[in-house]
């Protein structure tokens, strides 16, 4: 795991975390699970021309977990 505290310069960098929270708050239907797999599909797929915002976190939550789905999608 990545010790943010040892690797992070806060006067030469800066830092945008975004949460389960976040993720729920756009899907409240997903578990934590997988709010968190939402996350790390972000995180895998990052285009840093477009970056993370709601319209991506509610894209990549609608891919993965379609709405009316019970199905897991990968």
């Amino acid at each position: 795991m990545l010790d943010v505290n040892k690797n992070f310069n806060p006067n030469r960098q800066i830092a945008i975390i975004w949460s389960i929270e976040d993720v729920l708050g756009i899907r409240s239907d997903l578990t934590e699970e997988q709010a968190f797999n939402v996350l790390k599909e972000i995180e895998r797929r990052h285009d840093c021309t477009i970056g993370v915002n709601w319209d991506v976190i509610e894209v990549v939550a609608n891919v993965l977990y379609p709405k009316n789905s019970t199905v897991e999608r990968r």
